[in-house]
């Protein structure tokens, strides 16, 4: 009997020990779901705004390409991997090769167009192309006549001859023909229009140079000039129109002066001219 005694001690023993080894799991499970739950709030929201913080690249970098180009500038910049900035740098590249002209597309210097030169060249060129417009007269040839009036005071380089309008002798170097107001001024020659001046002596005056170092010079002219300088004139062609004399020739009436030189030494007018 006694021996039965001591056996269900002993299983009471173990049992009590069981039975506090439980309920230290037990009370150690409620304690620790019980510091779970009471996590702080503070420690929630670090939590959450770190994985905030680990997703907004992604997002941001997501959402930029949507942005509108006047926004973008007030957004921050957002670190890129090595592979976006390759993207961006190709994209910067592509809108560069946008805005730039293709080298295959720039003009080389064959392809300048010659209109586009500099006025001194363009002048020198029309100063040239004029030269070879035109036939230079030389000694072999004659000239015709301005116009057709009679000669009211004559050519005469060497003698004095009389001049009514300021009651003196001169010597003159050129022929005075008498011709209406508004009667038709021809050029004697082809040539280019070297000057035209206006003075009081001499009124509209126009100077033609014919080449070959020949000039003829037309005065006492109406304003309207049919030419400007710088015109290549044929033989024949009406360059303008008699004027009223000056005060330096109204006594003899309306009509032209004209000259001839040659190597800037005046001719008599009448030799160069073809016969009438």
């Amino acid at each position: 009997m006694k021996k039965n005694k001591n056996i269900f001690q002993q299983k009471g023993f173990y049992f009590a020990l069981y039975s506090v080894v439980v309920g230290i799991a037990i009370l150690a499970s409620v304690v620790t779901y019980s510091n779970l739950y009471s996590l702080s709030p503070r420690q929630t929201q670090i939590a959450k705004s770190n994985q905030d913080e680990l997703t907004k690249p992604v997002l941001n970098n997501q959402s930029k390409s949507y942005l509108a180009p006047e926004d973008r500038n007030e957004k921050e910049s957002v670190p890129t991997s090595p592979q976006n900035k390759s993207l961006d740098s190709s994209k910067n590249k592509s809108i560069f090769e946008t805005a730039s002209p293709s080298p295959s597309l720039m003009p080389t210097p064959t392809d300048i167009d010659d209109s586009k030169q500099t006025p001194t060249e363009n002048n020198q060129d029309n100063n040239e192309d004029n030269t070879q417009s035109f036939n230079s007269f030389d000694d072999n040839q004659k000239m015709e006549w301005p116009v057709f009036g009679e000669i009211v005071m004559d050519y005469d380089n060497e003698n004095l001859v009389y001049d009514k309008t300021l009651e003196q002798y001169r010597t003159n170097d050129g022929i005075s023909l008498s011709a209406q107001v508004g009667d038709q001024v021809k050029a004697t020659a082809d040539g280019i229009v070297k000057l035209i001046t206006n003075t009081p002596e001499s009124g509209n005056t126009i100077v033609i140079d014919h080449g070959n170092d020949w000039t003829t010079t037309y005065s006492q002219l109406q304003d309207d000039l049919l030419v400007n300088e710088g015109d290549i004139v044929k033989k024949g062609q009406v360059i303008g129109g008699v004027n009223t004399p000056t005060k330096y020739g109204i006594l003899l009436g309306s009509h032209l002066d004209f000259k001839i030189a040659h190597e800037d030494n005046y001719v008599d007018p009448k030799l160069i001219m073809v016969e009438r």
